[in-house]
């Protein structure tokens, strides 16, 4: 009888003393996400809640499937110019820690951009408890290494998230089209932190993705463009960008002459 009251007693106590399991957060404060765009679009994706992969920092892994939440990103790109739009739910990932130098060449056509997206993800955390993760994108010339054009302002995220990540550059980049550019992502602090790539079928012709620092045969999901659709300034009417920036109504510029007149004095 004394041996089965000091069982009874301690287990009381362990049972008082553990720790709850954690509970994931509820739809109203989870983390939005956004869904798949499909190739050839450029509708802004569906928010999406997507659950942790749990796998090896440098093993690709597959993202799970997401389920539909009714929010979406406010801050999206709106003129696209290049662009390598992979379906998450078939591709893979890279730790952008362990496999860096991480990052994707293009070969624009616009003479300029000011916002690059990537799709990221934080496959590490999987009671989603972490810091989250602050990146940011580097523009460089031909190569990984090469001289730097422009750095992006940070894209703060918080932990568990999966999704379209947004890098806009203080001002307008100066571009030469058709020449060889590279989008390096590096994270700066916090989680560790993916990136999405996809090998087959080859979505971008025009560059490809760049891991441990050398040429792959697979793209990221990217696109580079522009964060507004009306010019901002006189230089998103110089050389070739007055073709691809509209007024307010909607119109077009009949040269550069007529989009920097509109700059100047407004609608």
């Amino acid at each position: 009888m004394r041996c089965l009251l000091r069982f009874s007693i301690i287990l009381t106590l362990l049972t008082a003393c553990a720790s709850p399991v954690p509970v994931r957060p509820t739809a109203a404060s989870e983390i939005g996400v956004t869904a798949p765009i499909p190739v050839g679009t450029d509708a802004p994706p569906t928010a999406k809640h997507a659950p942790p992969v749990s796998t090896t920092a440098d093993q690709p892994g597959q993202p799970e499937a997401t389920e539909v939440l009714t929010s979406s990103p406010t801050t999206r790109m709106a003129v696209v110019d290049q662009s390598s739009v992979v379906d998450p739910n078939q591709a893979g990932w890279w730790s952008i820690k362990t496999l860096g130098p991480v990052g994707q060449t293009f070969r624009p056509t616009f003479a300029g951009l000011d916002t690059i997206e990537l799709w990221t993800e934080d496959q590490w955390d999987a009671e989603c408890s972490g810091p989250g993760a602050s990146l940011l994108v580097n523009l460089r010339e031909a190569t990984i290494e090469g001289p730097l054009v422009g750095s992006s302002s940070p894209a703060v995220l918080p932990g568990c998230f999966k999704g379209v990540t947004y890098f806009g550059f203080p001002a307008l980049i100066a571009l030469t089209p058709d020449k060889a550019y590279v989008i390096e992502v590096i994270v700066t602090s916090g989680d560790n932190w993916g990136v999405v790539w996809q090998q087959v079928p080859d979505s971008y012709p025009r560059g490809t993705s760049i891991v441990l620092g050398a040429s792959g045969d697979t793209d990221l999901w990217f696109r580079a463009g522009l964060r507004n659709s009306t010019p901002l300034t006189a230089a998103y009417c110089q050389n070739n960008l007055w073709q691809h920036v509209r007024r307010t109504d909607g119109s077009t510029f009949s040269d550069q002459g007529d989009c920097i007149q509109y700059v100047n004095t407004g609608p």
